[in-house]
C-alpha cells in the first residue's frame, strides 16, 4: 500500500516536471524570437518637420587696435641723441620717447631766426613796391581824367566856334535872299537887245550896261558856297570831337582798370608764419631739454629714428592711441560677404568678441564698417565700447547669420540621397497580425538651403509626420521599424 502510494507521488512530480519543462521551452523560444526580432528589426529615433530659420555661425580673426594713432613729429634737420622705446613697446602718457641733441638744437634754431629776417626784408620790399605801383596807377588815372576833360572843353569849343560861324554864314546866305532886285521894262528891253536871237538886235549894238541881277546872283553863289564850306568845318571838328573823346574815354578806362597784386608778398608771409610756428617749437624743444615726451598712453607701431639719425619730415614716431575707443579689424573671405554660400553679413550686425586667450568677452559688438581687401577678402571693422582691461591683440569676432523663415525644415541626419534625387523617409503606421506597426516610407525631397545641422526642404511632409533622423541599420522602403525615444 505504501508503495503504491510512494508510485503515485512520483506520477504527480513527473507531470508538473513535464508542465514546468514545457513552460521553460516556451519561455525560451519567446527570448529567441525576440532576441531575432530585436536583431532584424532596425532601431530608429525620429523628428517631426518644423518652420526656422537657418542660423550659420561665423568667426573672424582679427586683431583690436586703437581706433586712432597718433604722430610723434619733430622738426626737420635735427641730430637724435637717444632713442628710448622700441617698435611695439607699451608707452603710457609722459614717458621719454627720445633725446634730441642740443647743439643742433641750437644750430636750427639760430637758422630760422636769420630766415625770418630776410623774409621780413623782402615782404618790406615787395610791400614798398606795391604801395609806388598803387600811387602810380592813382596818378595815371588821375591825370586821364583831367587829359578827358580837357579834350571835352577844347573840342567843345572848336565845335561852338565852328557852328557860329555856320549860323553867320546862313544868316549872310538869307539876309541876301531877302535883297532880290525887281526887274524893270527898260532892264527886260536890254536884256532882249542882248539875246542873239532877237531879230532886232545887231552885230554893232551898244556895249551892256551892268544888270544888278546878276551881281545879286553872283552873290547868292559865292555866299552859297561859303556855307557849303562853313558846313564841312563844322562836321569836321565834330567828327574830330567825337574821335578825340574816344581815345580819352579809352585812356581813363585803361587806366580805370584794378591793379593786379603780385601774390609773391603773399607767399612770403605764408612762409614767414610756418617758420615763427617751426621757431617756437624749436624753442620750446629746447626749454625741455631736447627730449620728446609722448602725449598720451599707447603702443609704438612705427620708429623711424635711431640714434645719430636725423629728424626729417615724416613722422619720428607712430602711437597707438589708448586715450581713444579701440576697434576690431578683421578680414572675411568674400563669398562670406556677397553671400555666395551664406547669408551675407553688412554693416549693423551684432556678434561677440573674445580676446586675450578668451579671458574678455564683449558681447553686442556691433560691425561698423566693412572694405574691400585683397586675395578675395574684405576687411570687418566694429567699433568697441571702453573696457578697463581691453589691450591690443590677438581676437575673434563671433557672428550668427540667418536665412529667411522656411515652413519646413529637418535635421541633417534625416536627409538621403539617391540616383533619382534627395528623399527622407517617413514613418507610417500600418496593421498586422501583431498589431498597428510602424512602417518606413520613401518621400521625395527638394533641398531648398541646408547649413551644417538643419536643411530646408520642399515636398509630401507636414509638421504631424515623423522623419527617421537616425537608425541603428539601413531602413529600406516598407521595413518595419521600432521608434526609440531619447
Amino acid at each position: 500500500m505504501k508503495l503504491k502510494q510512494q508510485l503515485q507521488t512520483f506520477r504527480k512530480i513527473g507531470k508538473f516536471n513535464a508542465i514546468f519543462i514545457f513552460l521553460a521551452g516556451i519561455a525560451a523560444m519567446t527570448v529567441v524570437s525576440r532576441a531575432a526580432d530585436s536583431f532584424m528589426v532596425p532601431y530608429a529615433s525620429v523628428a517631426s518637420p518644423e518652420a526656422k530659420k537657418l542660423k550659420y555661425p561665423l568667426e573672424i580673426q582679427g586683431r583690436i587696435a586703437p581706433k586712432e594713432n597718433l604722430a610723434i613729429c619733430c622738426p626737420k634737420g635735427l641730430q637724435i641723441a637717444q632713442v628710448h622705446v622700441q617698435v611695439s613697446d607699451a608707452v603710457e602718457k609722459g614717458s621719454l620717447l627720445f633725446t634730441v641733441d642740443l647743439g643742433s638744437l641750437q644750430g636750427s634754431i639760430a637758422q630760422a631766426e636769420q630766415e625770418l629776417q630776410k623774409l621780413e626784408l623782402q615782404i618790406k620790399d615787395l610791400t614798398r613796391a606795391w604801395q609806388r605801383q598803387a600811387s602810380q596807377h592813382s596818378l595815371d588815372l588821375k591825370r586821364a581824367k583831367e587829359d578827358y576833360n580837357d579834350t571835352l572843353k577844347e573840342t567843345e569849343a572848336a565845335v561852338n566856334a565852328a557852328l557860329l560861324e555856320l549860323e553867320h554864314a546862313k544868316a549872310e546866305l538869307s539876309l541876301h535872299a531877302s535883297q532880290k532886285p525887281e526887274e524893270t521894262a527898260s532892264q527886260q528891253r536890254a536884256n532882249s537887245s542882248q539875246n542873239p536871237k532877237s531879230p532886232s538886235a545887231t552885230p554893232d549894238s551898244a556895249l551892256p550896261m551892268e544888270n544888278p541881277m546878276d551881281a545879286w546872283a553872283a552873290k547868292q553863289a559865292e555866299l552859297e558856297q561859303v556855307c557849303l564850306e562853313k558846313q564841312k568845318l563844322y562836321e569836321e571838328a565834330a567828327t574830330s570831337r567825337k574821335k578825340a573823346l574816344k581815345a580819352a574815354a579809352r585812356q581813363v578806362e585803361d587806366a580805370s582798370l584794378p591793379l593786379d597784386r603780385d601774390s609773391a608778398a603773399d607767399l612770403l608771409q605764408v612762409e614767414q608764419a610756418s617758420l615763427n610756428l617751426t621757431l617756437q617749437e624749436l624753442k620750446e624743444l629746447h626749454k625741455a631739454g631736447g627730449k620728446v615726451y609722448a602725449e598720451s598712453s599707447g603702443q609704438v607701431l612705427e620708429c623711424s629714428i635711431s640714434t645719430g639719425s636725423f629728424t626729417s619730415l615724416e613722422p619720428a614716431i607712430i602711437l597707438a592711441d589708448f586715450s581713444h575707443p579701440f576697434q576690431f579689424e578683421g578680414a572675411l573671405e568674400e563669398a562670406s560677404l556677397f553671400g555666395t554660400e551664406t547669408p551675407a553679413i553688412e554693416e549693423g550686425m551684432e556678434g561677440s568678441l573674445k580676446a586675450g586667450e578668451g579671458d574678455i568677452s564683449l558681447e553686442h559688438v556691433k560691425i561698423s564698417r566693412i572694405s574691400q581687401g585683397g586675395a578675395g577678402t574684405c576687411q570687418v571693422s566694429a567699433d568697441l565700447a571702453p573696457h578697463g582691461t581691453l589691450q591690443p591683440g590677438e581676437a575673434v569676432l563671433s557672428l550668427e547669420t540667418e536665412s529667411q523663415d522656411y515652413p519646413c525644415c529637418i535635421p541633417l541626419s534625416a536627409l538621403y540621397s539617391r540616383e533619382s534625387g534627395d528623399f527622407v523617409i517617413r514613418v507610417q503606421e500600418s496593421p498586422s497580425i501583431l498589431g498597428i506597426q510602424p512602417i518606413a516610407e520613401y518621400v521625395p525631397v527638394e533641398v531648398l538651403e541646408k547649413n551644417s545641422q538643419y536643411a530646408a526642404v520642399e515636398g509630401a511632409l507636414s509638421p504631424s509626420d515623423c522623419v527617421i533622423v537616425t537608425a541603428s541599420k539601413a531602413i529600406k522602403e516598407g521595413d518595419r521599424i521600432r521608434i526609440t525615444k531619447d
